[in-house]
């Protein structure tokens, strides 16, 4: 699991994600394990050179185009790995590059050859996703009748936000692309999906929070800040929490759901500037990194991207 944030704010975009690896491992004799962390490694924060250094790429919820499963920690980690969304970007690179070794194309034809290469991946490995998908359903299962318990099954979706500026604008764009092996986007063996991108920070400033939101949550919509902190009070949050809530009321940071399938967007005012989005992104990683401690689904490196319309793109990694 993963959680990204993109906050488009004056004079640019800001991009940030954690860097933790996890992957569905099954064992008899520890039905806790359902969830491992293989590393603190893992890419899901993507920036281009020259002529594509307007462009970055976030990516959350599973990490690869085929799933991995298994007992054995490191056999699941390879898995993921051979079909990771890291690996697809990276031959997804080597094509574009090549194809347009100097033109710089719009944030929409970006997006419009980037999901048709994703898609190529992701019809060719549905029959071994599915099939590891009831692998794993199945024994989720019979574990939960054990211990008279109901739990929903695994669906495993493929989520990215490409986000970038024209040449000659200065609002960036942020467009999602999903995949799902829901029937509903598929026709025999052809993946329909997502077919037109869609803004998901229509405003001129604005925040957007996908994968894990547990903490991101209560303390960007909670309407009575001490009440907020007192809910996630712990020693490693308070402080985080505090300083959040202040810049939640000094940038009027207010939840606005665009569309309702999408997810939650949170909305600033329009005088953001980048090093105070830059640091909101850090402490929402970090907060939430904290708020699960150590064997949590968010951690590792904090990777921060800065997406400038005139000087392109500047990353660094945060601890």
């Amino acid at each position: 699991m993963t959680l990204v944030v993109a906050i488009k704010c004056t004079g640019g975009l800001v991009l940030a994600a954690d860097s933790r690896g996890t992957g569905y491992r099954f064992d008899p004799e520890a039905p806790e394990s359902d969830r491992t962390v293989f590393d603190d490694k893992s890419r899901k924060l993507f920036s281009f050179r020259v002529p594509f250094d307007n462009i970055g790429v976030l990516s959350y919820d599973h990490h690869g185009v085929s799933a991995g499963f298994g007992r054995d920690e490191q056999e699941v980690a390879a898995q993921i790995q051979r079909h990771s969304i890291d690996r697809c970007i990276r031959l997804f690179k080597q094509e574009i590059y090549k194809t347009h070794p100097k033109k710089r194309i719009t944030v929409n034809e970006f997006w419009v050859r980037f999901y048709r290469f994703l898609v190529k991946y992701w019809q060719h490995y549905r029959e071994q996703r599915c099939d590891i998908v009831y692998k794993m359903n199945q024994y989720i299962q019979e574990s939960a009748s054990k211990h008279a318990e109901t739990v929903p099954p695994i669906t495993l979706e493929v989520k990215l936000l490409v986000t970038g500026f024209n040449q000659g604008e200065k609002a960036g764009h942020v467009l999602p692309i999903l995949l799902t092996d829901d029937e509903k986007d598929w026709e025999g063996e052809q993946y329909r999906g997502t077919i037109a991108p869609v803004e998901m920070i229509p405003h001129p400033c604005g925040v957007f929070c996908g994968g894990v939101k547990d903490f991101v949550i209560p303390v960007l919509t909670a309407d009575d800040p001490v009440e907020s902190i007192r809910k996630l009070q712990r020693s490693s949050t308070e402080t985080i929490v505090a300083e959040i809530v202040a810049m939640k009321a000094r940038f009027d940071i207010r939840c606005v759901l665009v569309p309702p399938q999408s997810g939650f967007s949170f909305f600033a005012s329009d005088d953001m500037p980048a090093h105070d989005a830059q640091r909101l992104a850090l402490l929402l990683i970090r907060g939430t990194r904290d708020f699960f401690g150590g064997k949590g689904t968010v951690g590792g490196a904090i990777r921060i991207c800065t997406l400038n319309p005139l000087s392109g793109t500047k990353c660094c990694n945060r601890s």
